[in-house]
């Protein structure tokens, strides 16, 4: 080969070269979603999540990269949620995922994050045990059923109630619901709960175990429960059939403005706990309640709202470090003191959100602080 040929063919290299090395440069930063999109919660949390990129990338994104979700339906089940991690870690080479959802799924999916060493959020999951395993890089947003509990168990002991019915799901997050409840009543000889039932996430009818809760004459009814739809439609069932306990408390999280809308007035009067409610003060939480009312038109609520902050903070975080390294972005997120829409943000060593929840009840079919 000729001088001059080799420096032709130099010259030919260093193009295609850089040509790939632009190619590289461009290539999205992909952040993993996980959640049961085929139902209410999850196609919202999807369109909440798609707003927090979207504001990301208007903002420049990050490192001269867009980010892009990469989005697969877990079904609201440990074996789905597993496989779509798989997925999402094997095919598409994702190490950020926001997600699931549940915390059964959340609690299965976890070891796999761990040994694949990804940056992990499940922002919606409420197990303490999300947090406990000691890895630095998961991170959840919502509060534990303890947190939640520690606010409810006042309201629970000022009503005194004559009995409490509970209901909930059968799997441990329901299982840790009920162990809750029971606790509200250490030092009570006769155990307040006089009625106690779970129910599958096949179920449909609601007529046997309502009719069981009205027969124990308790009167408090403590409903809990992930699937929207499920106990929009046991609060509805409970209407229909004449049950109007003198309290109706729902799960500490869980009550949600579609499961007020299925209910069909059967949740009117009904108390909860929350860290978020739509009407709270402040610009961050004015413009993301526009801009979900604009996209969606209806207004965000908690799970919405952390679906938003898990994206928005992990591209905040992305931008701030300069880079997808996963142990500095863990390290920057646990130091930073985020500004979201309920306020500012922070957390602990284990990864769980500082945020504390407030008592919130249903005043003529809106959610509102009580």
């Amino acid at each position: 080969m000729s001088r001059r040929e080799f420096l032709a063919a130099s010259v030919a290299f260093a193009a295609i070269a850089a040509s790939i090395g632009t190619v590289r440069a461009a290539d999205p930063i992909k952040i993993g979603m996980l959640a049961p999109v085929r139902t209410v919660l999850g196609s919202q949390a999807v369109e909440a999540a798609k707003i927090a990129v979207d504001a990301a990338n208007a903002a420049g994104g990050a490192m001269q990269r867009r980010f892009e979700l990469v989005i697969y339906d877990d079904g609201n089940s440990p074996v789905e949620g597993v496989s779509g991690l798989q997925k999402l870690i094997e095919q598409d080479n994702v190490k950020i995922v926001i997600g699931p959802y549940g915390s059964t799924v959340a609690l299965a999916a976890l070891p796999i994050a761990q040994q694949e060493k990804i940056l992990f959020l499940p922002v919606a999951s409420k197990h303490p045990d999300v947090t406990r395993s000691g890895y630095d890089k998961v991170f959840r947003f919502n509060s534990t059923v303890k947190m939640d509990g520690d606010v409810l168990v006042d309201y629970m002991q000022k009503a005194n109630p004559k009995g409490v019915v509970f209901m909930g799901e059968n799997n441990d997050t329901g299982r840790a619901y009920l162990a809750g409840l029971r606790a509200m009543f250490p030092n009570d000889p006769n155990n307040r709960v006089v009625f106690s039932q779970f129910y599958d996430a096949s179920t449909t009818d609601y007529s046997s175990l309502i009719t069981a809760a009205k027969a124990s004459q308790a009167e408090m009814f403590y409903l809990a429960g992930n699937n929207v739809e499920q106990y929009g439609n046991i609060l509805r069932t409970a209407k229909e059939l004449g049950y109007k306990p003198k309290y109706l408390v729902l799960a500490p999280g869980i009550l949600n403005a579609r499961a007020v809308e299925l209910a069909n007035g059967g949740a009117e009067g009904a108390v909860s706990t929350d860290i978020y409610v739509p009407s709270m003060p402040g610009d961050a939480n004015a413009a993301f309640v526009d801009a979900y009312k604009a996209k969606v038109k209806i207004a965000p609520e908690k799970l919405e709202l952390l679906w938003y902050e898990g994206v928005s903070i992990v591209t905040q975080a992305i931008a701030k470090a300069g880079t997808t390294d996963l142990d500095k972005l863990g390290k920057v997120i646990h130091e930073t003191a985020w500004q979201t829409p309920r306020g500012e943000l922070k957390f602990d060593q284990t990864g769980q959100a500082l945020s504390l929840p407030f008592i919130v009840t249903v005043k003529d079919g809106r959610i509102v602080r009580q």
